[in-house]
């Protein structure tokens, strides 16, 4: 009877000894499990993406052979341009499907995924140069998922922190880093365009060379500030036009680019606004526009 009533105790005991485990590690992972994951799409939604429909028509309405080659016209010419400033993509950082990276990997105080907190520092309105004075990190984060395309949707947590290099973080927010920034005019010359269509997207890759003409006078002239002059003069019409001349005849391959673009991006079968899936910058190309 006494050996009964041991057990008996013993029994309760350990029963009492499992429960409390499992009520304190309920306390410990309920919490994180109950959280709901972020809205990124509600997060993003005052982020004011440029449309590039005039683009994406320019496209559709030209030649394309069966390997996908886009004969690139005027229209389309001026079209890229436009996409490419209003997308400032001298300051898009390089991506490889939402892994960021750049030829200073490695270097003391610098990592790649500050590049994409700065683009968005600089681009927060829709318009590049219109600071905000923070940023939410969860509205960043949100901004960069929307712009920037990820295997199969899925995105890796974005590591929140100090980027010495490019913004600020105060823990919460991230604010500019106080500096002066390049206001030429850039222009992007198109030279190879091709499309594949797959798995309800439309994917175009793209290279371009970037040139970069001062037209407001700050700085002493350059090459390509000269060229520009004499277009201009030679023409008689404004540096803007002459810019525009230039693109569409071919002679701006006359002038020095800076650098070269390839870029994969990628536009849903009805949609209209771009999401980034490769970028990367090199070394002038030299070939035709």
């Amino acid at each position: 009877m006494f050996r009964q009533e041991k057990s008996k105790k013993s029994t309760i005991a350990l029963i009492i000894a499992i429960c409390a485990t499992i009520l304190v590690l309920c306390l410990i992972y309920l919490p994180n499990m109950l959280q709901q994951s972020p809205n990124w799409c509600k997060l993003a939604a005052g982020y004011q993406q440029p449309n590039i429909d005039y683009l994406l028509y320019d496209l559709q309405k030209t030649a394309i052979d069966e390997n996908g080659n886009i004969t690139i016209e005027e229209n389309i010419l001026r079209s890229f341009n436009r996409f490419a400033n209003e997308y400032a993509f001298s300051f898009l950082p390089e991506v490889d499907w939402y892994q960021f990276h750049s030829i200073y990997d490695g270097k003391p105080g610098y990592d790649s995924h500050g590049a994409p907190v700065m683009y968005f520092l600089y681009m927060w309105n829709g318009k590049f140069g219109q600071f905000p004075d923070k940023a939410h990190k969860l509205e960043m984060e949100a901004r960069i998922r929307k712009l920037f395309a990820a295997p199969n949707d899925q995105y890796p947590d974005f590591p929140h922190k100090e980027y010495p290099k490019f913004a600020q973080f105060d823990g919460e927010n991230y604010s500019p880093i106080p500096t002066g920034y390049n206001d030429s005019q850039m222009v992007y010359a198109l030279l190879d365009i091709k499309i594949e269509k797959k798995e309800g997207y439309r994917y175009y890759t793209a290279t371009a060379n970037e040139y970069n003409f001062d037209i407001t006078g700050s700085y002493e002239p350059g090459l390509n500030e000269l060229f520009l002059a004499a277009k201009s003069k030679q023409w008689q019409c404004s540096q803007t036009e002459a810019l525009d001349r230039m693109l569409t005849n071919g002679q701006i391959r006359e002038a020095t680019p800076t650098q070269r673009y390839t870029v994969l991006f990628r536009v849903t079968e009805h949609g209209s606004y771009p999401q980034f899936c490769q970028i990367e910058k090199g070394v002038p190309y030299y070939g035709q526009n």
